[in-house]
Protein backbone atom coordinates (compact mmCIF):
# COMPACT_ATOMS: atom_id res chain seq x y z
CA UNK A 1 0.00 0.00 0.00
CA UNK A 2 0.93 3.36 -0.40
CA UNK A 3 0.72 6.67 1.45
CA UNK A 4 -2.44 7.95 0.03
CA UNK A 5 -4.24 4.15 0.53
CA UNK A 6 -2.66 3.80 4.35
CA UNK A 7 -4.22 7.02 5.12
CA UNK A 8 -7.48 6.19 3.44
CA UNK A 9 -7.43 3.22 5.37
CA UNK A 10 -6.60 4.90 8.87
CA UNK A 11 -9.50 7.30 8.29
CA UNK A 12 -12.08 4.41 7.62
CA UNK A 13 -11.21 2.38 10.17
CA UNK A 14 -11.13 5.79 12.44
CA UNK A 15 -14.87 6.03 11.01
CA UNK A 16 -15.58 2.88 12.21
CA UNK A 17 -14.82 3.80 15.88
CA UNK A 18 -10.96 2.85 16.00
CA UNK A 19 -8.74 5.34 17.50
CA UNK A 20 -5.59 5.93 15.15
CA UNK A 21 -3.29 8.58 14.18
CA UNK A 22 -3.90 9.18 10.56
CA UNK A 23 -0.19 9.77 9.75
CA UNK A 24 0.16 7.35 6.40
CA UNK A 25 1.98 4.52 8.28
CA UNK A 26 1.08 1.01 8.20
CA UNK A 27 2.76 0.25 11.86
CA UNK A 28 1.39 -1.93 14.55
CA UNK A 29 -1.17 0.12 15.67
CA UNK A 30 -2.80 0.52 11.75
CA UNK A 31 -2.17 -3.38 11.42
CA UNK A 32 -4.30 -4.89 14.61
CA UNK A 33 -7.03 -2.24 14.18
CA UNK A 34 -7.21 -2.93 10.67
CA UNK A 35 -7.37 -7.11 11.43
CA UNK A 36 -9.91 -6.38 14.66
CA UNK A 37 -11.93 -4.43 11.95
CA UNK A 38 -11.67 -7.74 9.38
CA UNK A 39 -12.91 -10.18 12.54
CA UNK A 40 -15.61 -7.76 13.52
CA UNK A 41 -18.30 -10.20 11.84
CA UNK A 42 -16.65 -13.72 11.72
CA UNK A 43 -15.70 -16.41 13.44
CA UNK A 44 -12.37 -17.10 11.24
CA UNK A 45 -9.38 -14.67 11.95
CA UNK A 46 -8.51 -12.90 8.91
CA UNK A 47 -4.71 -12.56 8.38
CA UNK A 48 -3.23 -9.19 7.39
CA UNK A 49 -0.34 -8.46 6.86
CA UNK A 50 2.70 -7.89 9.21
CA UNK A 51 3.93 -4.14 9.45
CA UNK A 52 7.17 -3.34 7.47
CA UNK A 53 10.16 -3.85 9.45
CA UNK A 54 12.42 -0.43 9.66
CA UNK A 55 14.86 0.13 7.25
CA UNK A 56 17.56 0.58 9.98
CA UNK A 57 16.43 -3.22 11.05
CA UNK A 58 17.72 -4.90 7.71
CA UNK A 59 20.84 -6.62 7.61
CA UNK A 60 20.94 -6.02 4.40
CA UNK A 61 21.08 -2.07 4.83
CA UNK A 62 23.29 -2.35 7.75
CA UNK A 63 25.80 -4.87 5.98
CA UNK A 64 25.48 -2.61 2.63
CA UNK A 65 26.23 0.84 5.35
CA UNK A 66 29.36 -1.17 6.75
CA UNK A 67 31.01 -2.03 3.10
CA UNK A 68 30.52 2.05 1.97
CA UNK A 69 31.91 2.68 5.93
CA UNK A 70 35.17 0.43 5.52
CA UNK A 71 35.81 1.55 1.45
CA UNK A 72 35.63 5.41 2.47
CA UNK A 73 37.62 4.48 5.74
CA UNK A 74 40.10 2.56 3.47
CA UNK A 75 40.92 5.06 1.39
CA UNK A 76 41.93 7.35 4.22
CA UNK A 77 44.25 5.15 4.69
CA UNK A 78 42.57 2.64 7.90
CA UNK A 79 42.61 -0.85 7.08
CA UNK A 80 38.58 -2.36 8.22
CA UNK A 81 37.26 -5.45 8.14
CA UNK A 82 33.63 -5.37 6.26
CA UNK A 83 32.35 -8.23 7.73
CA UNK A 84 33.72 -6.80 11.64
CA UNK A 85 32.01 -3.78 10.60
CA UNK A 86 28.93 -5.53 10.13
CA UNK A 87 28.84 -7.26 12.88
CA UNK A 88 29.69 -4.18 15.37
CA UNK A 89 26.58 -2.37 13.37
CA UNK A 90 24.16 -5.07 14.75
CA UNK A 91 25.12 -5.03 18.27
CA UNK A 92 24.61 -1.28 18.22
CA UNK A 93 21.28 -1.60 16.95
CA UNK A 94 20.79 -4.34 19.14
CA UNK A 95 21.60 -2.51 22.29
CA UNK A 96 19.50 0.45 20.32
CA UNK A 97 16.61 -1.56 20.49
CA UNK A 98 17.17 -2.87 23.78
CA UNK A 99 16.98 0.88 24.68
CA UNK A 100 14.20 2.06 23.13
CA UNK A 101 12.15 -0.82 24.72
CA UNK A 102 13.07 -0.61 27.93
CA UNK A 103 12.38 3.17 27.87
CA UNK A 104 9.13 2.42 25.49
CA UNK A 105 8.01 0.02 28.32
CA UNK A 106 8.55 2.59 31.26
CA UNK A 107 6.67 5.44 29.86
CA UNK A 108 4.05 3.01 29.01
CA UNK A 109 3.65 2.34 32.99
CA UNK A 110 3.81 5.98 33.53
CA UNK A 111 1.36 6.22 31.27
CA UNK A 112 -0.84 3.73 32.81
CA UNK A 113 -0.30 5.45 36.29
CA UNK A 114 -1.65 8.75 35.26
CA UNK A 115 -4.82 7.52 33.90
CA UNK A 116 -5.57 5.50 36.79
Amino acid sequence: MNRAEIIALQESLNQQGFNLVVDGRYGQKTRDAYAAYLDWDTEVPTVVPPAPKPWYLSRSIIGLLATIAAGLLGRSGYLVDAGELTNVLLHIVEAGGLVLAFVGTVRRREIGRAHV
